[in-house]
């Protein structure tokens, strides 16, 4: 009857309406979703759930219950990929365990060789604790991206940051990366790289360094930084070297010597805001520590070829 086929009709387009509105509402129940709420969601690389650290169950029992800190920090806790490269054998998502910012798709050597060059990001005098993890990886056009990502596992109570500018002392700087072929005879500097791809003031709990392999400041002789002439970012010599420190191009190079020390900063997250006055700050050095100093030996994996694009995924 016209009824019935009638009703019939409209079951069959009120199918294909919720078929296409489950996915909308999917979307919406994670981009609804606050950064601190899902940085909370994530299983972390320290062995340590975000959802049991001070940033997230501290500052819900501080809140009765009802929520996180509403700290806010520059990299959106993890999932401005803008500001934090977190590379995964996946498109990015800020969902699952942990989120993928960066598709090792687009790595040199694949997702094999970002797993193979994963550090754990601790402390000089606490090596034992993992604090965090560095990621080293190179796309194919020779940049070299070093990756900082702090979890929430801290001796003290409270929640690790990256920090611009350094507030233990503000004429040095809060982060420091060195990449060579050798080790120079003075060792590895703190002034060869010191800015991130996003460095503005705040507060962070992942920054990515991008370094340019065909053109790398020599870190006996210039510094990546503001050149007064141009305005821009890049190799300057330091000085007693004026027009006397070439860069050099090392994406040929078997290997790099590489070293990363980062001045953190820990404050209480167990109150609403995420205040730092008449807050205790707890300085410290975290970076890649291995028993001697703050370095370590990153293979260059090989670029010549693309690996194989990863496979489509399943129809949901």
């Amino acid at each position: 009857s016209w009824a019935e086929s009638t009703g019939c009709a409209m079951l069959q387009t009120s199918g294909r309406r919720l078929r296409l509105l489950l996915p909308l509402l999917l979307l919406e129940g994670v981009f609804s979703q606050t950064p601190i709420s899902r940085w909370c969601s994530y299983s972390g690389f320290s062995g340590v759930n975000h959802a049991t650290t001070q940033a997230c169950l501290g500052a819900a029992i501080a809140n009765g219950g009802t929520g996180q800190t509403t700290c806010t920090t520059v990299d959106s806790w993890w999932q401005d990929q803008r500001v934090c490269l977190i590379p995964g054998p996946s498109v990015p998502s800020l969902t699952g365990s942990n989120p993928v910012t960066f598709n090792s798709y687009n790595a040199c050597g694949g997702q094999a060789a970002v797993a193979a060059a994963q550090i754990p990001l601790v402390s000089n005098t606490n090596p034992m604790v993992a604090r965090g993890r560095i990621f080293l990886f190179v796309d194919f056009d020779r940049f070299l991206y070093i990756t900082l990502a702090l979890d929430g596992n801290t001796p003290q109570n409270g929640q690790t940051y990256y920090e611009i500018p350094n507030r233990f002392n503000i004429a040095q700087p809060s982060a420091a990366v060195a990449v060579w072929d050798t080790v120079p005879g003075g060792g590895l500097p703190d002034d060869q790289y010191n800015y991130p791809i996003l460095a503005i003031n705040g507060l962070y709990t992942c920054a990515t360094f991008k370094i340019n392999l065909r053109s790398v400041c020599n870190p006996t002789t210039s510094s990546f930084t503001w050149d007064p002439n141009t305005g821009a970012l890049q190799c300057v010599c330091k000085p007693g070297y004026a027009n006397n420190c070439p860069s050099k191009d090392l994406s040929g190079a078997s290997s790099l010597v590489i070293a990363v020390k980062l001045s953190a900063v820990t404050l209480q997250t167990t109150q609403p805001a995420c205040s730092t006055t008449g807050t205790t700050a707890v300085s410290e050095i975290l970076g890649n520590w291995n028993g001697f100093g703050f370095f370590s030996t990153f293979t260059l994996p090989s670029c010549a070829a693309r690996p194989p694009a990863p496979p489509n995924l399943p129809p949901s």
